[in-house]
């Protein structure tokens, strides 16, 4: 376990360092022959690669992993403290039954309509295995209690996010070019507007992406974000299995 005993290989980094540089000091004091580098070599220098690449993936491993624990923190407080418009936290609702947060994108959007949509039409499976609904937007209350309303979402709990500081938080970022404007993306608009799901103003930040976040007992335990802006989920197999008869289910692929 090189990457876990990093300070062993390190010494050793140290020592294939010095070698050679004590050597320099020897040979130009006439005290050690320059063929004597020959030995340097094959004994100090061609380990200085693989010691320095093993030092290299360790920081790595050591930065991404306090990474993941400033993530855990943070969406953990965001979850004790952030309430919907019914004046309820996340973690609150959560121990009742677990809950799948729904980060739109604008409502603009002719996805994020789709979306709507699609939650609304799903909502009764939702409700018949024990899950709750809450929606994220990026619009003022207002905004989001006439866009929920229009798509039959109107009880459904909502939490207004305009300056992105949930979105940011649980890592949902702002899409590339491709993942925005593809050929897919634009295709997928045409078939999304077709079927009445047409562009409109928008609110929020165009280039925002979207998520879903399964949170049970305060924990997420499942996450889906977005790879293009055109990713239609399956929303009741993401939901299946965590009802609150039900285990936990692995995570998938972020």
């Amino acid at each position: 376990a090189p990457l876990r005993h990093w300070p062993i290989v390190l010494v050793g980094l140290l020592g294939k360092i010095l070698g050679p540089l004590g050597f320099l000091w020897a040979a130009a004091g006439g005290q050690l022959p320059w063929s004597f580098g020959l030995t340097i070599i094959t004994n100090d220098l061609i380990w200085l690669v693989p010691f320095s690449l093993i030092l290299r993936a360790a920081f790595i491993e050591w930065r991404l992993e306090g990474g993941r624990r400033i993530y855990e923190q943070a969406a953990q407080v965001l979850l004790d403290t952030v309430q919907t418009n019914a004046g309820e936290t996340v973690a609150a609702m959560s121990h009742k039954s677990p809950v799948l947060m729904a980060f739109l994108r604008h409502t603009g959007c002719p996805f994020c309509r789709e979306a709507a949509a699609d939650l609304a039409r799903e909502k009764s499976t939702f409700d018949a295995i024990g899950v709750r609904l809450a929606l994220v937007h990026m619009g003022d209350e207002q905004a989001g209690e006439q866009f929920c309303e229009s798509y039959g979402l109107a009880n459904t709990p909502r939490v207004s996010d305009p300056e992105r500081t949930l979105y940011r938080a649980l890592k949902l970022r702002r899409g590339r070019l491709g993942q925005l404007f593809g050929f897919r993306v634009l295709r997928r608009a045409v078939a999304a507007a077709l079927q009445g799901h047409w562009p409109g103003s928008i609110q929020g930040d165009s280039f925002q992406m979207p998520g879903l976040f399964l949170v049970r007992n305060g924990e997420i335990v499942r996450t889906f974000r977005y790879e293009t802006a055109a990713d239609r989920p399956d929303y009741t197999e993401f939901v299946c299995g965590i009802s609150k008869h039900q285990g936990s289910v692995a995570a998938v692929p972020a």
